[in-house]
């Protein structure tokens, strides 16, 4: 009986194994993408107009109490994000912690310094500040353009994210009103700011720019980041000194070429697998004027640099390897959204031709677009691969 027990246990483990198998070689080929942009478009939509509803609503009261709302409406919509990454996409992690840092303490304020590591670097920071209970209070500096963006934009402008012109005069009135309205921030809502002070993603020719100048200016030469640029840091922390409880570093790295994430590889279910490195230091530990802070930011990325070498040199991280379980809640409200609003689009084209022909013209639209986007992403993915071998 024992015997038969343990078979049953191999049979059920293959078969879990091989429908895994079927399931990835199924969404891989895309057919569920349209379903998937349209949910997260229109609950997107839906999110924008309940924020601003929020916010005019609102305004006779404490700011306060529209920052705790829009967090709540905010961290919903965003949490379909992290359900991309952890639930749909597979995405594969190993974590490291240096230095004691622990994934598990309590919610702070907290400025965090990652690389800026391909597309998917923001949807890496969505996913460590769920996993730690900060979602609803996420920040980022992002480019002042990226506020038209229709649906997602639009959400970062309501929800306090910091738009930058790249022009000092101009972006540090942006700094001082948006630090403004973060001192007002309940402490239920403790933010999390993205900092990815290299200011640009990393290309091989940007590198070899980064290189050269770091050469020229007598700075030590770095080969897997770009040196930061540090004038916002030190400015950020210098004004929100008091309210700052710490600064984090993540380091993000993907060993596995064949298996790096993207949005593409996210999106056809493919389980992408990359490595992140978390290290904190306590807001008393940093120093206080600017010119020490900018200093603090350049030992960072060299540090950062030594890491991501180490990654890359022998397969891992250096600091403690820790286990770091997905939650289930985005995956509650992607399956909330799904069956809304497939199902009145589906109720809809039941009961009125009208409907019917929008709704195949929009969902054809989609999957030949996306369709057509997947397929020249698969083509040049596989042409990398074939001038890499």
């Amino acid at each position: 009986l024992k015997l038969q027990f343990l078979y049953l246990i191999d049979f059920g483990q293959l078969l879990a194994l091989m429908t895994k198998a079927v399931w990835r070689q199924v969404a891989g080929t895309g057919i569920f993408v349209p379903f998937i942009a349209t949910t997260w478009l229109v609950s997107g939509l839906i999110s924008n107009m309940a924020q601003l509803l929020a916010r005019v609503v609102m305004l006779p009261f404490p700011r306060s109490w529209f920052v705790v709302v829009n967090s709540c409406i905010f961290s919903q919509w965003a949490s379909q994000t992290v359900w991309l990454v952890d639930w749909w996409g597979g995405t594969r992690f190993r974590f490291f912690a240096k230095d004691g840092f622990d994934p598990h303490q309590q919610k702070e304020n907290a400025i965090v310094c990652g690389n800026h590591y391909g597309e998917v670097d923001w949807m890496m920071g969505y996913m460590s500040a769920h996993r730690m209970g900060q979602l609803s209070g996420c920040k980022s500096y992002i480019k002042d353009s990226a506020k038209y963006l229709p649906v997602l934009g639009w959400s970062f402008w309501l929800t306090d994210y910091i738009f930058l012109a790249r022009n000092w005069a101009e972006d540090k009135k942006t700094f001082d009103k948006a630090f403004d309205n973060l001192r007002s921030y309940p402490a239920s809502v403790p933010w999390f700011i993205a900092c990815f002070c290299e200011g640009t993603r990393q290309t091989p020719a940007k590198i070899a720019e980064s290189q050269k100048w770091c050469e020229e200016n007598g700075k030590p030469k770095l080969k897997h980041v770009l040196w930061p640029r540090t004038k916002g840091f030190a400015a950020s922390c210098v004004s929100l000194e008091g309210k700052l409880d710490a600064v984090w570093s993540i380091s993000m790295a993907a060993t596995d070429e064949a298996a790096k994430p993207s949005f593409l590889n996210m999106l056809l279910a493919q389980e992408p697998v990359i490595q992140l490195c978390y290290k904190r230091w306590d807001a008393k530990d940093i120093p206080k004027d600017e010119e020490g802070l900018k200093e603090f930011c350049c030992q960072m990325y060299i540090e950062k640099d030594a890491d991501l070498e180490e990654c890359f040199t022998k397969g891992q991280f250096p600091g403690k390897e820790f286990d770091h379980p997905p939650k289930v809640t985005p995956a509650i409200f992607f399956a909330l959204w799904s069956l809304l609003i497939q199902g009145s689009a589906a109720y809809l084209a039941y009961t009125s031709p009208t409907w019917r022909i929008a709704l195949g013209a929009v969902y054809g639209l989609l999957t030949l677009g996306l369709g057509g986007a997947i397929a020249f992403g698969t083509q040049k993915k596989g042409g990398k691969k074939k001038k890499s071998e």
